[in-house]
Parts: C-alpha cells; sequence; structure tokens
C-alpha cells in the first residue's frame, strides 16, 4: 500500500499547479513502460489515454527529437563544457 502511494504522488503530483501539469503531461510514460505485474501492485491504471499517448510518443519523438536544437538537446552541464 506504501509503494501504491508514493507511485501516485510520483506520477499524480498534487503539490503545485505546475507539477501537477507536468505530471498530467507525462504520466503516460511511468504507466505504459512497467510491466504489467509491477503496475499492478503499483495500482497504476493503463487506459486508452495513455497507451495513445506512447504511441504518439514512440511514433513523433524519434522523428522529432533530432530536429531540435542542439542546446535543447543536452543537459545543462554538456552544453556548458562541450561534452559532444
Amino acid at each position: 500500500p506504501l509503494s501504491a502511494e508514493l507511485a501516485a504522488a510520483i506520477v499524480h503530483p498534487h503539490d503545485r499547479w505546475y507539477t501537477k501539469l507536468l505530471g498530467l503531461a507525462s504520466d503516460f510514460l511511468p504507466i505504459e513502460t512497467l510491466p504489467a505485474p509491477v503496475r499492478q501492485r503499483l495500482r497504476l491504471v493503463s487506459t486508452p489515454s495513455t497507451r495513445g499517448r506512447m504511441r504518439w510518443y514512440r511514433k513523433w519523438v524519434p522523428i522529432l527529437f533530432p530536429k531540435l536544437p542542439t542546446k535543447l538537446r543536452l543537459f545543462h552541464e554538456a552544453w556548458e563544457k562541450r561534452l559532444f
């Protein structure tokens, strides 16, 4: 039960409006990438919405990500040190 509460707090944060928006925008990632038995134990539910967003992510991110400017594709530290 405690791990389910922790998973819910991570996937759907409720402290500030911007973390709530971030949770709504990215909640499908842990839900759809965890194996079904783990998802069930953590009480994370796969829905048509989360599956659809994951399909969109898998289709478009590999196409769109390489087109982003280098500064957006790298971590701040790597950009500063030019580790690419």
